[in-house]
């Protein structure tokens, strides 16, 4: 199974997305996740190796602080578009 996850979404991210992603790879053997977001800022969090987990680049990044509705609409790179 292969899930796509929003790297640059939530609280410390990418962080924490990068540590979910790992732990679930490390639970279920059958799975494959595609992180998207600002490959470099996720790199610097994925170890050297970690099969089973691949990086889509996005370019630009939606602040909490934005109307969802213009976001998406202005900022057709970000991770969650």
């Amino acid at each position: 199974m292969r899930i796509v996850l929003d790297a640059m979404g939530g609280d410390f991210a990418p962080l924490e997305p990068v540590k979910g992603a790992i732990l679930a790879i490390k639970e279920h053997p059958d799975l494959e996740i595609v992180l998207v977001g600002q490959e470099k800022r996720i790199k610097e969090f994925l170890p050297e190796g970690t099969e089973r987990i691949y990086i889509k680049n996005a370019g630009e990044v939606i602040s909490s602080h934005e109307l969802p509705s213009v976001a998406l609409k202005s900022k057709r790179d970000s991770s969650i578009g």
